[in-house]
């Protein structure tokens, strides 16, 4: 029998708080709301393993960067 486990590689939370994103060992980006600890979006662009992420300073981006070296950035809001 085979155990899929996740491994937390990664996590950050958005500038104002109220988002707290994750990376594991799987190939997505899974979103909660941190005033209520809804799970929100889950976001995967087939990139491969995440290993790193990562909101902009003023909020308005968010990156992930793969095991293979790519990096993804997009428009958070």
């Amino acid at each position: 029998m085979k155990l899929d486990r996740k491994v937390i590689q990664d996590f950050a939370f958005s500038a104002d708080g109220t988002r707290l994103a994750v990376v594991s060992n799987e190939e997505m980006v899974r979103v909660w709301d941190t005033r209520t600890w809804e799970e929100g979006p889950v976001l995967s662009w087939g990139i491969g393993k995440l290993k790193c992420l990562a909101f902009s300073p003023d909020g308005t981006r968010a990156a992930c960067g793969g095991h293979r070296g790519a990096i993804l950035v997009w428009d958070w809001q």
